[in-house]
């Protein structure tokens, strides 16, 4: 979505309306947007406090930040963790690394995927920092290192059991070697990823199995006297339930947004969702029984009811799989989606709550009053990840600062 970059201010004031304690924005965000996103910096700044506190500040913290920092916007997330101290950065191609790198000349930033052969010439110019699982890409960085008077630094990536990138560890120490013989190649790190420890079926020993493949590689390169001075394998769920795997660097992604990697996961740390997702009532209309809503009739009224039509829909990210499944908070009680979900508007039964009117805002993901709707809750709803459902959020993003006050920029 092309950036639309405006600083607006507005009251935070909001009216709590009766027993409900209905929480409503006095003025709209922006009356042109029909749906919207609202990023919590404040919240952010809280769950980077959490990780650290507990990695008892033995490992740095790398901020994932590819997919477009997971739907949360790779400009202002980018430059909020470094303001709250994080040094390294990563993503998942060299366009997202350049976008970067225009924006922090200084930040670390590392391509956390492979296959970027034609790339080698930009990774050396920007200073960038690759991970590295071929001869072939080795190579092609030790010439443009040559070609630019400069050593790359690289992490290699060596394979435990993911089957995804990376040198099989039975091959790593033979990899590592050839790579130390690079004049123009400086290894810097050396990286693998768990299978199985965000996964929905934590499978612990076999985690424990992949640590000690890739330890086993560490120290037989370090008996060579090959001393790679940054390990790290630890993604967020490894930081939440796996201590022995924080090593010097840890990859946060999904918690550092302010939620689990799965259902599966529980933690005393007091995470914070970061986004929110919400929209407003466009248009109310009755409906008696018999009356069908949306594409394909798979909805038909078993009794009267109202009908609030929502200008949010698969275009948006919304996702169609919600159809008939998902939930919206409206007044602060929940509204089920009702009908197929379309491009551009949902429709949710609203014949239980009372007092609806056109313009109230509606939450889709986040807290209204005493119910929340988390990015897990809509996934489930889906058959899907919440990492998915955020990825695919096409809309305005509205960045509130961690300091409370009340301006903020919309992208």
């Amino acid at each position: 979505m092309p950036a639309i970059m405006n600083t607006f201010s507005i009251t935070r004031d909001i009216n709590k309306l009766t027993k409900e304690k209905v929480q409503i924005r006095t003025q709209p965000i922006n009356p042109l947007f029909n749906a919207w996103a609202e990023i919590d910096l404040g919240a952010l700044k809280n769950n980077i406090n959490m990780l650290r506190r507990r990695l008892g500040g033995n490992s740095k913290i790398l901020v994932v930040i590819k997919a477009n920092a997971y739907g949360h916007g790779l400009k202002e997330i980018s430059k909020a963790v470094l303001e709250y101290g994080i040094e390294w950065l990563g993503v998942t191609s060299i366009a997202e690394a350049l976008s970067l790198r225009k924006l922090h000349p200084n930040a670390r930033i590392i391509i956390l995927s492979a296959g970027m052969y034609g790339h080698s010439n930009l990774i050396a110019k920007h200073n960038l920092t690759p991970i590295l699982c071929s001869r072939q890409m080795a190579e092609l960085l030790n010439e443009a290192g040559k070609g630019y008077g400069k050593k790359i630094k690289v992490h290699i990536k060596i394979d435990t059991g993911m089957g995804r990138l990376g040198v099989w560890h039975e091959n790593a120490l033979d990899f590592i070697k050839y790579v130390s013989t690079l004049p123009f190649i400086h290894i810097e790190g050396i990286c693998t990823h768990f299978a199985s420890v965000s996964s929905s079926e934590i499978d612990m020993d076999f985690t424990k199995q992949q640590l000690k493949y890739f330890t086993d590689v560490v120290e037989s390169a370090a008996k060579l006297g090959i001393y790679i001075p940054i390990r790290h394998i630890a993604n967020s769920g490894a930081v939440l339930i796996f201590p022995n795997a924080h090593l010097d660097l840890v990859r946060t992604g999904i918690s550092i947004y302010g939620l689990l990697p799965s259902t599966e996961f529980y933690t005393e740390l007091p995470l914070k969702p970061v986004l929110s997702l919400k929209s407003r009532v466009g248009y109310i209309k009755d409906i008696s029984a018999g009356r069908s809503v949306s594409y394909g009739r798979t909805f038909v009224a078993s009794e009267k009811t109202r009908v609030a039509t929502i200008p949010i829909g698969y275009s948006n990210g919304y996702m169609r799989n919600l159809s008939n499944k998902g939930q919206v908070l409206i007044r602060g009680k929940r509204a089920p989606v009702i009908g197929i979900v379309t491009m551009d508007q949902i429709m949710a039964d609203i014949g239980h709550i009372q007092g609806v009117s056109a313009g109230d805002e509606v939450v889709l993901i986040g807290r209204q009053g005493d119910e929340i709707i988390t990015a897990t809750d809509v996934a489930k709803w889906a058959g899907t990840i919440s990492y998915e459902i955020l990825c695919k959020l096409n809309i305005p993003r509205v960045y509130f600062p961690a300091d409370g006050t009340s301006s903020f920029t919309v992208e």
